[in-house]
């Protein structure tokens, strides 16, 4: 049994980058012989164990081989005969299929050390167009590595999986997941530049990037480890329904999905007619930032590369809700006298009146 560093830590220590995660491979063992040593298996569809102390995932060498469509098309063969090369030519780019044993040798039959030294994204073998979440994985890589450049027979397989249709069989969970992994980049414009370029935005969410897309999310860099808000960023101007369309589809998650809706709906109110006490008494309502009092700075910031004076409205608008919100039922003069939905309006009333007096002080 001999045990490889793989994938994308050898990868980034070869680049010099931080190693996030370590993935391991195992070769000339069976499932059995791992439990045996205490290994606990996590995998699915093909098996992969955790190590009993560090907790990392040790996956036995296997192959694959098409049988249906998309990411889950294929049916895999695990056994203590498959070879480490075999294991690392099944992976989807050579850079990535580079391994490491304990002893520090570098085991690399694709050449995916030169492709690393050349900047070059290049598939390990034809066997990439069968399955098409390694376009999406391809594009990411050419966000995370902008220098990079995609190789040309790489990019003859893309088209063959735009065209073939096998794109359309992703699943819903994998493109969400590999799009917030991308917005979560520098360089995240390169994402949706390597997808267009083989027409795979237009299968993927037609109508919904915006056309100047390269320069919001250029504009949006300083929020990068902040996902939520490139996204909902991105979905200024679009319609409605179109963000609904969108969510169903691909099932986004509510934290992201509820900041999207609100600049979808309300971001044409921020503007310099909020230097108007009603009409942020009408935002800050609109927004529920009286219960979820975070919600304001996000949406701000989400409207922040289509607003002239971004800077001046967010400090005009968190200045008024930290007035607004001193006010409360405990506050309120008459407040023996209210009943029901009187104590609610009553509160609104003297919320707008704190932020009409704030206005005209500054």
């Amino acid at each position: 049994m001999k045990v490889y560093l793989v994938g994308g830590a050898v990868r980034d220590e070869l680049l010099g980058l931080a190693v996030v995660e370590r993935d391991w491979v195992v070769v000339g063992a069976t499932a059995t012989k791992l439990l045996d040593l205490g290994y606990v298996t996590v995998g699915k569809d093909f098996p992969v164990f955790l190590h009993p102390i560090t907790k990392e995932e040790y996956a036995l060498a296997r192959t694959e081989k098409k049988n249906g469509h998309g990411y889950t098309g294929f049916t895999f063969q695990t056994s203590s005969k498959i070879t480490l090369e075999e294991d690392l030519l099944r992976r989807d780019l050579t850079i990535n299929a580079i391994a490491k044993d304990k002893s520090g040798m570098l085991i690399d039959p694709f050449g995916g050390q030169a492709d690393l030294q050349n900047k070059v994204l290049r598939n390990v073998s034809p066997a990439f167009v069968e399955d098409p979440l390694r376009l999406l994985r391809l594009a990411r890589f050419a966000a995370k590595f902008s220098e990079f450049t995609v190789c040309q027979q790489t990019e003859v397989l893309c088209q063959q999986l735009v065209d073939s249709g096998e794109i359309n069989f992703l699943t819903a969970e994998r493109v969400w997941l590999e799009l917030v992994k991308s917005l979560s980049l520098t360089a995240a414009w390169r994402f949706f530049q390597t997808l267009e370029s083989f027409g795979a935005n237009e299968i993927l969410w037609p109508h919904f990037l915006p056309e100047k897309y390269v320069n919001i999310l250029r504009a949006t860099v300083k929020f990068k480890g902040n996902v939520k808000i490139r996204f909902a960023t991105l979905c200024y101007g679009i319609e409605e329904s179109l963000l609904k369309s969108f969510i169903r589809k691909y099932k986004v998650p509510k934290e992201y999905s509820e900041l999207a809706t609100l600049v979808v709906k309300y971001a044409r109110y921020y503007n310099k007619d909020l230097f108007l006490a009603p009409n942020v008494v009408s935002l800050l309502s609109k927004l529920d930032v009286w219960r979820r009092p975070a919600r304001l700075k996000d949406f701000c910031d989400a409207c922040s590369v289509h607003c002239e004076n971004y800077e001046g409205i967010k400090s005009l608008l968190l200045s008024c809700y930290e007035v607004a919100a001193r006010v409360s039922k405990n506050s309120l003069s008459n407040r023996e006298k209210l009943q029901g939905p009187e104590i609610g309006q009553a509160i609104m009333r003297e919320r707008e009146l704190e932020i009409t007096k704030y206005l005209a002080s500054i």
